[in-house]
């Protein structure tokens, strides 16, 4: 896992003009050059893409994240992958508590921390790893990930988590951007005096992305490394009520950059949060949200992508909605669902407005030393001044299945197969993609 992350601290630059990304899912927003269309034609065209993927043809990229997606919790997914989007972001934005509940392997004694320790090897095969429109190329590949958690018990005033996880891939019939990783760590404090029903806290995290993409066109090759630090500090205030019902405000500052690229960005957000589990058919989490996205590289743009005088300012605001079914049949077991809604705007020319949603669903299966995972999402994102040609408006449709099997060799040993399949379609054919990730390894976790 060194050697993976120190070749991934070595990506060569590129200049802004060729490439521009955010971490995480993300709509892909491309201005083609006018230059190279007839007159009577307008320039064309994530979030969270359900991988981080953009494209490329000798112009500006530009990329709107979307709000992470919490319907698919890696710790309850008992054949947990190499983490995808959706995981990575349940796990960094899901309640401290509900952390707590998931990590089942502590003791009942409480002690000063609380430590679990777990690894991943293997190796596979993938059709399409850096994700191409034109001309995917196939490799085997290895894969390592380690993990681990810090959890502090001696108070039950103050309770404090600490994780980190990186994971990388190496690919070996890829002759450049062969590797691909990334790397996480998270902080987690509150305060809850004993007999009071309140709660004030804080949540710093950090991650670092690190892959090779293709944004190749027909006939040629255009492979570069998507390089983002982000770093985010949000605290919270959070209260108990009635039958079960917890609520929660939350603020959040970040900040995010882009390796060898001028495009830093600040975000500004505010959350409620309200969840019930203790529900007679079925626990539930909602979550309404605002965010402002101020850009200092990124000029706003009008729908035909001329670009407007002055740096870019968004807004973002949206709902997130999870369901987990009580298991009063042998059906619901490990079942949970998850349903997102999303509008952003500009401001200013209406280049970046766009309203998305996504409907996720995952189920967990037992039996003996056997557990196996699957999960599936689908989502649509359409644009209200991006136009395609004349008179058609970009819009973009994302699907994507996982499904894992583990068996249990010993105390700390499991094997594991996995599939993960990832298809984008657009009426804008450079962003329409198919991947698949097959593989198999072992596990150990203590």
């Amino acid at each position: 896992m060194v050697l993976f992350l120190f070749s991934c601290l070595n990506a060569r630059a590129k200049s802004f003009a060729e490439f521009h990304s955010n971490l995480g899912e993300m709509l892909i927003l491309e201005r083609k050059s006018i230059q190279n269309r007839p007159a009577a034609t307008t320039p064309r065209p994530d979030g969270q893409s359900d991988r981080n993927r953009s494209k490329n043809d000798s112009s500006i990229i530009e990329t709107f994240p979307s709000a992470p997606d919490e319907a698919v919790s890696p710790q309850l997914d008992a054949s947990r992958t190499l983490l995808t989007d959706e995981e990575i972001s349940a796990l960094l934005f899901d309640d401290l508590a509900e952390k707590k509940s998931l990590l089942t392997f502590f003791t009942e004694d409480p002690s000063d921390w609380q430590v679990f320790l777990s690894s991943e090897a293997g190796t596979g095969y993938a059709d399409n790893p850096l994700y191409a429109s034109y001309n995917p190329q196939q490799s085997l590949f290895a894969e390592l990930s380690l993990e681990a958690f810090f959890l502090s018990q001696e108070n039950t005033d103050h309770h404090a988590l600490v994780y980190f996880y990186a994971e990388g891939k190496n690919f070996f019939e890829l002759q450049e951007e062969n590797l691909s990783c990334l790397a996480l760590s998270q902080f987690d404090y509150s305060y809850s005096p004993g007999g009071v029903s309140h709660a004030v806290g804080f949540r710093a995290l950090h991650t670092f992305n690190d892959q090779g993409m293709d944004f190749s066109e027909i006939g040629e090759s255009n492979r570069m490394k998507v390089t983002v630090n982000k770093s985010e500090f949000a605290p919270f205030w959070k209260w108990s009520g009635k039958r079960g019902l917890v609520s929660k405000l939350e603020t959040s500052v970040g900040m995010e950059s882009m390796r060898g690229y001028a495009d830093d960005k600040t975000e500004f957000g505010f959350a409620a949060i309200f969840e019930k589990t203790d529900g007679n058919l079925f626990d539930w989490s909602a979550k309404f949200y605002r965010e402002r996205l101020d850009f200092k590289d990124r000029t706003p743009r009008e729908g035909s992508g001329n670009a407007i005088e002055g740096n870019l300012a968004a807004t973002k605001v949206g709902t997130r909605l999870t369901i987990k079914p009580i298991a009063v049949a042998p059906l619901f077991n490990g079942l949970k669902l998850g349903g997102r809604w999303e509008k952003a705007s500009d401001g200013a020319g209406g280049y970046y407005d766009h309203d998305r949603f996504k409907f996720s669903a995952s189920k967990t299966f037992s039996s003996g030393p056997w557990e196996s995972a699957l999960s599936a999402g689908f989502g649509k994102a359409w644009y209200s001044h991006r136009m395609i040609g004349e008179n058609q408006l970009f819009q973009k449709d994302s699907f994507s299945l996982q499904f894992g099997i583990t068996r249990k060799l010993d105390e700390f040993w499991k094997t594991y197969a996995r599939w993960n399949h990832e298809k984008d379609r657009s009426n804008d054919p450079d962003y329409s993609y198919e991947s698949n990730f097959w593989s198999v390894g072992v596990s150990w976790e203590k």
